[in-house]
């Protein structure tokens, strides 16, 4: 989780010692973030690392839906075009998720892509751990938030369609929001 408990009572002016609600706030939490990243087109904003696979659409690029991405080859991070590992010099990555590869190599159109690398953020940017509890604030507080349901484990968490109470949480979600060129 990129933003804690006691992040979210300090917003709250909930003592820190009082553990009455702390589920219920992990659940918000957890809601806020899973919406936060599908909102955006990330699978994940923490850091971790990423094994996946796609067919090759005969492009020369490629997205990651986490970001930032690293690779780093020599802890056996890899791209592999139809089970061929290509060679490092011929792959280019971007903190912005792109992935390209050179000197005429393709993502095989019908081919079989498999990579392994890292993505996310090692500590999340400041103004989307706010935004993620903003949101969770404002749902804590009046049920006000930015999604109608979302279900963790046995929980469901219900929010209101009413964007206005989180504006400035959604402004900030805009700027994180995955766009495939």
């Amino acid at each position: 989780m990129i933003a804690t408990i006691s992040e979210l009572k300090a917003l709250l002016n909930i003592d820190a010692e009082n553990s009455e609600k702390d589920s219920l706030l992990f659940r918000i939490l957890e809601a806020s973030q899973k919406f936060a990243e599908n909102y955006t087109g990330r699978k994940s904003f923490e850091f971790g690392e990423i094994t996946t696979s796609f067919e090759g659409n005969g492009a020369s690029f490629w997205y990651s839906d986490v970001r930032p991405i690293v690779f780093d080859f020599a802890n056996g991070d890899y791209i592999k075009v139809d089970g061929e590992t290509i060679a490092e010099e011929n792959i280019s990555f971007y903190e912005t998720g792109k992935v390209e590869l050179l000197n005429g190599f393709r993502f095989t159109e019908g081919k079989k892509i498999e990579m392994r690398y890292f993505g996310g953020f090692i500590e999340a940017p400041q103004d989307l751990k706010n935004a993620v509890l903003e949101i969770s604030a404002s749902t804590y507080r009046d049920g006000s938030g930015v999604v109608t349901e979302k279900k963790v484990g046995d929980f469901t968490i219900k929010f209101s369609e009413d964007r206005t109470t989180s504006f400035p949480a959604m402004k900030t979600l805009d700027f994180y929001r995955v766009n495939e060129i």
